[in-house]
């Protein structure tokens, strides 16, 4: 503790880089957000959890709406890492794909909070669903290409149509 003037104690307030602070406060609302959804929380109860101040929540997003692209962005960077082993492999490669799938599941369940709060919150803000449909068109679309490959060199079948019975 700090004793600036006589009789007034002060604590000191660690200091974080800007991307500590920032990681913080995302790790924060991840931890929040397993508890309750996304329309509960506050920049307050965000940072209530930190040790940050509120204006720090600021300098780092402009809202939570913000904030929870911001984790959007971030998942897709980690699924991107984990899916990469089967996305460029040659050939079958049924064990780079066992390997991918297993870190995707993995991720999705650490992040489980972050995929709910997006799915609450999509339909009603149009910047939160533009995202989400960004994110889902880059997993949409080197996945087709990667299954279209090993379609074309036989190393599995095409899809074929059902009929609406199901066969």
């Amino acid at each position: 503790m700090l004793e600036a003037c006589p009789g007034q104690v002060h604590t000191a307030r660690r200091r974080r880089s800007p991307g500590e602070s920032r990681q913080e406060i995302l790790d924060q609302v991840v931890e929040l957000l397993w508890d309750r959804p996304i329309r509960d929380l506050s920049i307050a109860s965000i940072m209530a959890g930190t040790g940050l101040s509120r204006p720090a929540f600021y300098r780092h997003f402009r809202n939570i709406p913000d904030l929870i692209e911001e984790l959007l962005v971030d998942l897709e960077t980690t699924l991107n890492d984990v899916a990469m082993p089967w996305l460029v492999a040659d050939g079958p490669a049924p064990e780079e794909l066992r390997k991918s799938l297993g870190g995707i599941i993995s991720v999705c369940r650490s992040h489980g909070p972050v995929l709910r709060a997006i799915s609450e919150s999509a339909p009603h803000d149009a910047r939160l669903e533009a995202a989400w449909s960004r994110f889902m068109n880059g997993w949409d679309v080197p996945v087709a290409d990667r299954i279209r490959a090993g379609q074309s060199e036989g190393h599995s079948l095409p899809a074929t149509r059902r009929t609406s019975r199901g066969r």
